[in-house]
């Protein structure tokens, strides 16, 4: 199994595709561009947007400046090489950012919907170099309980 794409629905299509291909710099698949969906390069899995019926999308409400969706259960992540210029230049473009102690920043787009940036790290030496040198996991031998436990 392969992570292919994250998919975002968004109320606006033509402004959230202006946000993650121009402000954040990620390249429009313009084969994959319709009425209600693009798609964008992003170094990994593809971010897909899909626009909510409209039916749907006039009971949404988006704010401006927009108002973080802290109940999302979803974030993305994306790797960057210099996270204090990245910050830097979100800010000047007026996306609210919000560091974190750990060495991360979130970041709103304008729809509300958090993601973060997290400085490159450098290979796990632990980890295997590639799925196909990955072991796979077995289950643990756990043994019987004893009588009268």
């Amino acid at each position: 199994m392969k992570l292919t794409r994250a998919l975002l629905f968004v109320k606006d299509l033509d402004r959230m595709a202006v946000f993650y291909g121009d402000i954040l710099g990620f390249s429009a698949i313009a084969e994959t561009r319709t009425d209600i969906w693009i798609e964008f390069e992003t170094g990994g899995a593809r971010l897909a947007l899909h626009a909510i019926p409209a039916g749907i999308a006039e009971r949404v409400e988006v704010n401006s400046p927009p108002r973080p969706r802290e109940n999302n259960p979803l974030k993305l992540i994306f790797e960057v090489d210099n996270l204090a210029a990245e910050r830097e230049k979100l800010e000047a473009l007026g996306v609210p950012t919000r560091p974190h102690a750990w060495g991360a920043c979130d970041a709103v787009d304008p729809e509300g919907n958090i993601f973060q940036l997290l400085p490159i790290r450098e290979p796990d030496p632990i980890a295997p170099p590639s799925p196909a040198a990955a072991v796979p996991i077995t289950p643990a031998k756990v043994p019987p309980q004893s009588p009268g436990r």
